[in-house]
């Protein structure tokens, strides 16, 4: 195997025990080490999986035998990873976690840099290099790295967090919210926070099972929706196995599609005087209509990879940035996203409205959409994910966690699929630029699901 094969987007991606086994694992861990010029701390942590928990302490074994101290989060969520990467002055940070694709069992490596920014393809390639030729640096016997422990990190983070959302305004709220944690380690988050600042949740998922299953699923997400409704919540929230991904639900149970929120929150932001705003190519187009209104206001588009938004912002010293699947990025806090964050800011701006989530989302400018849907066997229906990155694998296709959006190019636009809750039918709602093309489109996804055809890109 070669290691360029473990990199088949932007993040190192590989089945355990079989491209990621300890002994490459522990050369990735010490080919990192090579490239943070053998010295340093790095902070580290992992999901709830046994499998990312072996690979990690080999990563770990890896960067010490480089000269890497490695300060060990164990198992944490990755907005607490990049909060210690930065609390603590680290040089990087790495984070073990299952792999966001449905249906798979495999595992992703994601580096961040001393900003708590994701590594980019080219820096992953730099390090995948040195494996590949056998460039790594291994310390001598009296400058291995040392291991530390943090203690504590979760209370630190959680009172760094709560300094960004104006708690005073939870004091007389009689509210609760529905937390649904996929067993990842944001369940040691979450439900701790929203009591700090005095809002009951109802927390599903949230502890690490003896049975690990891949969540969300269908199921997990249809129950979140009922218990929203069964308990009057003021919305429901689903968090990722790593907690770099989140979905919302308002009052009613509904989904709240990604572009919606962003647009919310995007209003939000420009009335508190943002001007400079960064967002992937594969977000609604109703941001440019928005953001043109404001006076020296600027959209900055770019491509949906991992560490584009967040050094965007960086480098543009831009006032808000946003993509798919929850991922908000508030500067004054930090340039990347925090899921936690973006649940009270959420609330907030809830509270201070004075109406419901749904008034508020009525409210939301939007582009025209397309829509519509197809009944399929129960077999397709719960396959949909992997039959069509399959099938349209040479387009762009972003996992939104509760379905997939399909992006055809910024000439035609991109069409969300979701699962009903309800019966075998996926809903397809679309963001066209040509209507006339809308119903083409939509058959290539019909023809995608089944596995009739043979020219996805159309023109």
């Amino acid at each position: 195997m070669k290691f360029e094969d473990l990199l088949p987007g932007s993040r190192i991606v590989g089945e355990p025990n079989v491209e990621l086994t300890p002994e490459i694992t522990a050369s990735l861990g010490a080919a990192w080490g090579t490239f943070l010029q053998n010295q340093g701390t790095v902070t580290m942590a992992r999901d709830y999986r046994s499998e990312t928990r072996m690979l990690k302490r080999a990563f770990v074994a890896g960067l010490m035998s480089a000269g890497l101290n490695v300060m060990d989060l164990t198992a944490a969520p990755i907005p607490v990873l990049q909060f210690a990467i930065r609390r603590f002055g680290t040089v990087g940070g790495a984070m073990f976690t299952s792999h966001h694709a449905h249906h798979s069992n495999k595992i992703e490596v994601k580096l961040y840099d001393r900003s708590g920014i994701e590594y980019d393809t080219k820096k992953s390639k730099k390090l995948l290099d040195i494996c590949e030729k056998d460039k790594v640096k291994r310390s001598k016997s009296g400058s291995i790295g040392n291991l530390i422990h943090t203690i504590e990190i979760n209370e630190l983070y959680e009172r760094a967090i709560m300094q960004f959302v104006d708690t005073a305004a939870f004091e007389e709220l009689n509210s609760s919210i529905v937390v649904d944690c996929s067993n990842g380690p944001i369940g040691s988050i979450i439900p701790s926070l929203l009591s700090r600042v005095g809002i009951e949740e109802i927390a599903l998922n949230s502890h690490a099972p003896t049975i690990l299953k891949s969540l969300p699923t269908l199921n997990s997400l249809s129950k979140l929706s009922k218990v929203i409704v069964s308990t009057d919540a003021s919305f429901g929230v689903c968090f990722d196995a790593d907690g770099s991904r989140a979905i919302f639900f308002d009052e009613r149970g509904d989904y709240i599609p990604s572009d919606l929120l962003l647009t919310l929150f995007v209003n939000e932001q420009i009335k508190k005087g943002a001007k400079i705003f960064i967002t992937t190519e594969t977000t609604t187009t109703i941001l440019e209509e928005i953001i043109d209104d404001v006076p020296n206001g600027k959209l900055v588009r770019v491509k949906n990879i991992p560490g584009q938004v967040a050094g965007t912002i960086r480098t543009r010293r831009a006032d808000f940035g946003g993509s798919d699947t929850g991922k908000l990025r508030f500067p004054e806090y930090a340039f990347f996203s925090d899921t936690a964050l973006a649940t009270l800011k959420l609330l907030e701006i809830i509270t201070k409205s004075g109406k419901t989530l749904t008034e508020l989302l009525a409210d939301v400018p939007q582009t025209i959409k397309s829509h519509d849907e197809i009944s399929t066997s129960e077999e397709k229906f719960q396959k949909f994910h992997e039959i069509l990155e399959k099938n349209l694998s040479d387009l762009k296709i972003i996992d939104t966690m509760i379905g997939l959006k399909i992006f055809f190019g910024p000439e035609l636009g991109w069409i969300h699929v979701v699962p009903s809750f309800h019966e075998n039918k996926l809903l397809l709602s679309g963001e066209i630029k040509n209507p006339a093309k809308g119903p083409e489109l939509f058959k290539t996804i019909g023809y995608a699901l089944e596995g009739k055809l043979k020219q996805p890109i159309l023109k």
